[in-house]
């Protein structure tokens, strides 16, 4: 994807849809013909990620149930948020990659190679990409089947949009969605039209999403005025 973007200079939203696809069709393919099977893959004996226990926290009403008897790829996914954010203000990996999103020229100018850094942070993104789609098999429901993921790529990618070059703000943005992401399976047992509780989720996404463009329209027209 990355070397279809940078080097045949595609629109990476109209490349992204497309693999999106693609892959949809090839893993239908793979399940027919190689293991058998139509839409689900649940061979036996599936073994799931660990839970961890934290000994001091269990004795804490309020956090036990939040942070007792998580998985490594949870912890592992809290922790790379101050990490990215350290990586990419504070190390010279980080400061290239920013500047290669800001000033492509520049960095060429000084003899680096920005599309290889592009390459390198997108190969980066897609092993933490399929790490959160193999966390949705073996850490949470511990089979495979066709669209898994139900849709919560696109709202990472809301929530790549609503934290901009932040890494903290980002993950703020995914919590706030993964909240009601939670709150729509927990609504639809008290009675509320599943049809309508399942929307909740993508209608917060639009919601945000019109609010930071409306935000972003009134900075720039108030830095035109100024």
């Amino acid at each position: 994807m990355s070397l279809v973007v940078t080097r045949l200079r595609a629109n990476e939203i109209i490349v992204g849809l497309g693999f999106t696809v693609a892959i949809a069709g090839l893993v239908r393919l793979i399940l027919k013909s190689v293991y058998g099977v139509w839409g689900i893959y649940n061979p036996p004996g599936v073994a799931m990620l660990p839970r961890l226990d934290i000994p001091f926290v269990d004795t804490i009403p309020i956090l036990r149930p939040l942070v007792s008897k998580l998985d490594p790829l949870t912890w592992l996914a809290w922790a790379l948020v101050p990490a990215v954010a350290f990586a990419l203000a504070r190390t010279r990996w980080g400061l290239r990659l920013r500047a290669t999103g800001a000033a492509e020229t520049t960095v060429r100018s000084v003899g680096l190679a920005p599309l290889s850094i592009r390459d390198g942070s997108t190969v980066f993104a897609g092993a933490l990409a399929a790490l959160a789609g193999a966390h949705l098999s073996i850490g949470i429901v511990g089979l495979f089947s066709e669209g898994i993921t139900g849709g919560r790529g696109f709202i990472a990618l809301a929530a790549f949009y609503f934290g901009r070059n932040s890494a903290f703000r980002t993950a703020l943005g995914a919590l706030l969605f993964g909240v009601f992401d939670a709150a729509q399976i927990r609504l639809q047992g008290r009675g509320v039209p599943a049809e309508i509780v399942q929307t909740l989720p993508y209608l917060i996404v639009i919601i945000v999403l019109t609010g930071l463009g409306l935000a972003d329209r009134r900075a720039a027209r108030g830095r035109a005025l100024s």
